[in-house]
């Protein structure tokens, strides 16, 4: 956790200092007569999802660095500005031959290389990096539903049936890749918290629609076992087995013994819940 923490104020020093150098670079520049104004800061379009390997918006697997990574592939420069369309079957071949000795997950960035650096993927080549894509996108999604589950179960859980469902979709050619990214980027949203979720106003927080979506969408029920938490967790449960009897019983009085135990091992985990009350 401290290594965490550690790299986490490494990279805010990291791009202070970056910022700073930059600014005055601008600044000079302006001086000197170079510029005349500071470019303008271009921010991530708010439709984006956040998640760049799956973004839309800019060749759906952009990263956020403007750097240029080559992979071996530097001989490709020379296609810069090459129309998609006109490629010779000995230059597709030697796009694919690049594209299939790569790791999957590298893929990704190596069709964002290939933009930064203006060259197309060949016409026919790009059903082919499709799947590619949306193989790597189903993985990272996987993972994030993996990593979060604990958190809300009955969620991700329903998530988790909707990308299978998804896939299966994939597989039998039911929807076209585009069509296929649109509905894969909503899901990401959903995973990640960045989609407009339909939830009672009075279910405010993370840790209230935890408790919403695994009693059974039960609005009373959620806001009833909500204030049970906040009378009975006590400071520092998470360590105690005696507070942590304390709150069970309680959870178990409003919902039951098996239904108590499960929803003490959900809100365990957020910490508007974790650290007490009393």
């Amino acid at each position: 956790m401290w290594i965490l923490v550690i790299i986490l104020i490494g990279v805010v020093i990291f791009g202070l200092i970056a910022g700073f150098f930059y600014t005055r670079s601008i600044q000079k520049k302006i001086e000197r007569g170079e510029l005349k104004e500071a470019p303008e800061i271009k921010t991530v379009d708010e439709e984006c999802c956040g998640q760049h390997e799956i973004c839309e918006k800019e060749s759906l697997l952009a990263a956020v660095s403007k750097q240029i990574e080559y992979y071996d592939d530097e001989e490709l420069d020379r296609f810069k500005g090459h129309p998609s369309d006109n490629y010779t079957e000995e230059e597709i071949n030697e796009f694919r031959e690049i594209m299939y000795t790569m790791k999957e997950e590298e893929v990704a960035g190596w069709c964002r290389s290939l933009q930064l650096r203006g060259i197309e993927i060949p016409d026919e080549l790009k059903d082919e990096y499709g799947r590619a894509s949306a193989e790597t996108v189903e993985a990272n999604l996987r993972e994030v539903i993996r990593k979060d589950s604990p958190f809300n179960p009955a969620y991700y859980g329903k998530l988790s049936i909707i990308l299978q469902e998804l896939i299966d979709k994939r597989k039998k050619e039911m929807l076209d890749y585009e069509e296929y990214m649109k509905e894969l980027i909503e899901l990401v949203k959903k995973a990640r918290g960045k989609s407009a979720n339909s939830y009672p106003e009075s279910i405010k927080t993370p840790g209230m629609r935890a408790l919403y979506d695994n009693l059974g969408q039960n609005e009373y029920l959620a806001i009833r076992a909500h204030e049970v938490i906040k009378e009975n967790a006590l400071v520092g449960f998470r360590d105690n087995r005696l507070k942590q009897r304390k709150l069970i019983k309680a959870l178990a009085k409003l919902l039951g013994d098996e239904m108590a135990q499960m929803i003490y091992d959900i809100i365990k985990l957020h910490d508007e819940y974790g650290k007490g009350y009393c």
